[in-house]
């Protein structure tokens, strides 16, 4: 039994200091095909490059009647590059969910949200 209890613990400890991933549990229904067509291209060029501790970058994109709101986040306390299929995979895992998400990838030092809201850009 505290083998099984050791074994449950440490598994635990080593995914929450992994990532942590959620879906939020409210909000508006994402329209997703706009984010998925346009996802790769927004890392391509907004997201990908070099980051200092803390950075925030974050990006606007019209779906439909709505919009969805980006951010990807350094969350290390050193300087991190960020490659445009890590970022890719990671959005797409946001976009995923249907109110959109949240994740923290503590081994990697990203956070990254997409998160569907009501009207159009405000550009």
């Amino acid at each position: 039994m505290k083998l099984f209890n050791l074994s449950t613990l440490a598994i635990l400890s080593f995914t929450s200091s992994t990532a942590y991933a959620g879906c939020y549990p409210a909000g508006i229904d994402g329209f997703k095909q706009p984010a998925y067509d346009n996802i790769e291209g927004l890392c391509k060029t907004l997201f990908s490059g070099n980051y200092s501790p803390g950075m925030i970058r974050s990006a606007c994109l019209d779906a439909g009647n709505d919009h969805y709101d980006f951010y990807a986040r350094n969350i290390k306390k050193t300087g991190n590059s960020m490659d445009w299929a890590t970022c890719t995979q990671k959005m797409k895992d946001m976009i995923n969910c249907q109110k959109g998400g949240e994740s923290d990838y503590n081994d990697i030092g990203w956070n990254f949200r997409a998160d569907p809201n009501s009207g159009p850009c405000l550009h």
